[in-house]
């Protein structure tokens, strides 16, 4: 009678076990899909226009604007070209 009791308690607590290994295998594949979800496209177009900027190609113009802004205004000079010879310090006294 006791061994009856053990053994269906042991059944029991297998089934709960493996209930709980599924949930934590769904929990993590949701936290996978949910951190992807949150890189693809938030860091793929940044990876995408850091490399189309070093290739020196335009990026794309379909949202673009805010990459072409940071572009601009990390470039040296603010995206302005000096002309050969020129000074920045022409002018002064």
């Amino acid at each position: 009678m006791a061994c009856d009791f053990d053994a269906s308690a042991l059944e029991s607590l297998q089934g709960e076990l493996a209930v709980v290994c599924v949930v934590n295998v769904i929990q993590t594949l949701g936290i996978l899909f949910m951190v992807w979800l949150t890189l693809r496209p938030g860091i793929h177009p940044i990876l995408n226009a850091v490399e189309r900027i070093k290739e020196d190609s335009p990026i794309p113009e379909v949202g673009a604007n805010g990459f072409r802004c940071l572009a601009r205004t990390y470039q040296p000079n603010g995206g302005v070209q000096e002309q050969p010879g020129a000074s920045q310090f022409q002018g002064l006294p």
